[in-house]
């Protein structure tokens, strides 16, 4: 077609007819002008297409992310509330009138566990990469939205667990050194029964108190975390399904 008109021009030019060569140039122009832009509108709708089969894949990994974590907040919290029977169990019996130091240490020495429960975060990765490529820009502005806030919630209640698992270790870390227990070096023989008999009901409950009260506040604290970390990634879960499901 470009042809077609380079000939036109041509003999135009050579016949002298110069408004008639403005004419065949302007739709010369006017076809490369078209070519121009259907170039664009195709490149357009190339890069669309595979933006949304990115965003589709992402939305994919990060709902596989999200099952993960909502299977484990579920029982991070059931474990939690096993927990906190315990601690609630143990609690009553030391405010018997019949308790005394061998109540205290037969919980302290046999009962008592050490470990707490823990927010875990270790699936992030996805959201965290999706942020350093910047894809997480091709999600439309509500769900970004709705899944910054998921992952913002995360953040601070990672800073509380772990703020509070800290203080938590450190007066476990004091019990222990003290009295030897559950995981510790000398929790049984004679090195142990020698430390566990020279014990005094003051000291060993001086000891133990802190321990427990540091425990229900780390439960109270990420308690209610926990409790919007389910509900929020429950409710973006849905939505990244919802957002799929349209994709289709």
């Amino acid at each position: 077609m470009i042809k077609f008109f380079r000939k036109i021009r041509q003999k135009t030019l050579t016949e002298n007819k110069f408004s008639k060569y403005l004419i065949y140039a302007i739709g010369e122009i006017f076809l490369v002008v078209i070519g121009i832009y259907l170039a664009i509108q195709f490149n357009n709708w190339n890069v669309e297409n595979q933006n949304k089969d990115i965003t589709s894949n992402n939305i994919v990994l990060l709902i596989t992310s999200l099952e993960k974590d909502s299977i484990a907040f579920n029982q991070i919290q059931i474990s939690i509330e096993k927990d906190k029977a315990r601690l609630s169990n143990f609690e009553f019996r030391l405010n018997q009138a019949s308790s005394n130091l061998d109540t205290l240490v037969k919980i302290v020495r046999y009962e008592y566990k050490p470990f707490i429960g823990v927010l875990n975060f270790d699936n992030d990765n996805t959201y965290d990469a999706l942020v350093q490529s910047g894809e997480i820009n091709l999600f439309n502005r509500e769900l970004k939205n709705e899944v910054f806030t998921l992952y913002s919630l995360h953040k601070s209640a990672e800073e509380t667990n772990n703020t509070h698992f800290k203080l938590y270790l450190d007066w476990v870390t004091r019990l222990n050194s003290k009295y030897p227990a559950n995981l510790s070096t000398y929790s049984e023989g004679p090195i142990s029964e020698a430390i566990w008999g020279n014990v005094t009901l003051i000291e060993l409950a001086n000891a133990f108190n802190p321990v427990i009260t540091s425990k229900k506040n780390h439960y109270r604290l990420i308690g209610y975390d926990l409790k919007e970390l389910i509900i929020e990634t429950n409710n973006v879960l849905g939505k990244l399904k919802g957002a799929v499901k349209v994709s289709d």
